[in-house]
């Protein structure tokens, strides 16, 4: 109880922190554009917040872009500005709910899209339907390109660039292709959303090396049935790439010991695949079963042996965290979904095809793939034969 105290503390000493090198930052930002404390507006702070977390990379929604948000929010109140109202999109009428439920089916059902994906693109074009057509019925035909343009291109307003190419523009395209199934009238529609000129994502220098991965699966006890059991989600993960979400739902039918395969569900498209069992990940799942899996009625295959319920996401990116503090390699490897990158660049170096890798991966398209293989530079500077011609 006390060590749980104590962190509790430790992290609201650190959100503080936070909170007052923003407030800090705010006030340098001001000073330099010499704009006075009476002549600061919620605009102003607003500018303020939409230039920093740009500079800054933050994903939308994130803890860090949070905590700053709201520290210098704060800062605007103690000024003695007035609370700015809640900007809510009011209850959708229910020809909206209706089309929006009707375009959630199609994903799962005829796309087979996961329930996360479904409610993302249910989330961002529901305030489209109410900036296009307010309270009143969806009718395509009101609609012109230049609206569905506009819409797209006035959200760089409000998020990164890359947040509006993503899911604001990617989320639209899915929806308009939905609806030209019956309506030719949305094929202009689909064919406006603009596609933005985004820069080139660099190779991740984050990739874990070998010897990165040796101290990883080094960093669990195998003495204690806690660590044996994270030792096998971490191999699932460096093995076979799998996403964290389908590792915490395998359950004990996704194994097939004589033919050496496992089944992975691959929630995010809805297509499970059976894929081989690497030697490694199975040695890992026979100890854990044969020396810390409680007994119980869960077809679950990791359970807790206190608790009887199994890991959930956040619980993996903990323990992962943990590790990677131990070894030192935190901040540099963070998450989870950078192993998922390493297995696909380590296939990559064994000379395993894209369509392979696809497959294990559980991608549709290769292109996909390729974005997860890093290419090693090193090697290639080792094989690289001097320009015909040209200086040595």
């Amino acid at each position: 109880m006390a060590a749980g105290r104590h962190k509790h503390g430790h992290d609201h000493l650190k959100s503080l922190q936070k909170q007052l090198r923003a407030a800090a930052n705010f006030g340098e930002w001001l000073k330099t554009r010499g704009i006075g404390v009476r002549s600061v507006t919620w605009e102003t702070a607003e500018d303020f917040i939409r230039r920093t977390c740009a500079r800054a990379g933050w994903k939308p929604n994130s803890g860090s872009m949070g905590t700053f948000k709201a520290a210098v929010r704060r800062v605007v109140v103690l000024l003695g500005r007035p609370r700015r109202p809640r900007h809510r999109l009011p209850i959708p009428p229910k020809s909206h709910t209706r089309e929006l439920a009707a375009f959630a089916e199609h994903l799962r059902r005829r796309r087979g899209v996961g329930e996360v994906t479904t409610g993302l693109y249910v989330r961002y074009v529901r305030p489209f339907l109410h900036h296009a057509f307010g309270a009143g019925p969806v009718r395509l035909k009101k609609l012109t390109s230049g609206d569905v343009e506009r819409y797209v291109l006035d959200k760089l307003e409000h998020f990164l660039p890359q947040t509006v190419q993503s899911k604001v523009a990617g989320a639209l395209r899915s929806y308009f292709a939905y609806k030209t199934l019956d309506n030719p009238t949305a094929r202009p529609l689909l064919a406006a959303i603009p596609r933005l000129r985004l820069p080139r994502a660099g190779l991740s220098p984050s990739i874990l090396t070998d010897e990165d991965l040796e101290k990883l699966w080094s960093a669990f006890d195998s003495r204690t049935p806690l660590g044996r059991l994270e030792y096998a989600i971490v191999r699932c993960l460096t093995d076979l790439g799998m996403r964290v979400g389908d590792v915490v739902c395998l359950r004990l039918d996704d194994l097939r010991w004589r033919e050496g395969l496992i089944r992975v569900q691959n929630h995010k498209n809805m297509a499970p695949i059976w894929l081989p069992l690497p030697e490694t990940v199975g040695n890992a799942l026979a100890d854990y079963l044969e020396n810390s899996r409680p007994v119980t009625d869960s077809r679950r295959l990791f359970v807790y042996q206190r608790t009887l319920t199994s890991p959930s996401v956040c619980s993996v990116l903990a323990f992962l965290r943990n590790a990677y503090r131990r070894l030192g390699l935190y901040p540099r490897i963070r998450g989870a979904h950078i192993l998922r990158h390493t297995a696909a660049t380590r296939m990559r170096r064994a000379g395993v095809s894209l369509k392979e890798m696809a497959d294990v991966l559980g991608h549709r398209s290769v292109r996909t793939t390729a974005r997860y293989a890093q290419i090693d530079l090193p090697a290639l500077r080792a094989v690289a034969q001097p320009w015909p011609g040209g200086r040595s």
